[in-house]
């Protein structure tokens, strides 16, 4: 937590040990009061909205050298990663005529 953050927090503690309201209570209830102009309300929308929704911080993916980050693909289930596309169409044309997979034939041997 940043230095400025922790004052921040300080500061709030310390007005609502006095019994003073907070900045975002006084946002809060400035925004709720159905008698104040709109304008202003939602500038005090905006205002609190990062104190109860805070932005998700953006994430660097990396590693280091001793633990670098490791990319796997996966492939389709029926499809080896080394089989050639004219190769799995083969096998899988010659498993669908021999009843093997999804498309298979009924037992009965009709179509």
């Amino acid at each position: 937590m940043s230095e400025a953050r922790k004052a921040q927090i300080a500061a709030a503690e310390a007005a609502a040990a006095d019994g003073r309201e907070t900045p975002l209570e006084y946002m809060l209830r400035v925004m709720r009061d159905e008698g104040t102009d709109e304008k202003r309300r939602d500038a005090m929308a905006m205002g609190a909205a990062p104190y109860i929704h805070p932005r998700l911080a953006a994430v660097e993916l990396g590693g280091d050298k001793d633990n670098p980050i490791r990319v796997e693909h996966s492939n389709p289930v029926d499809r080896p990663p080394r089989e050639t596309r004219e190769d799995w169409e083969r096998r899988r044309a010659n498993e669908l005529m021999n009843g093997v997979g999804s498309a298979a034939r009924p037992a009965n041997g009709s179509h």
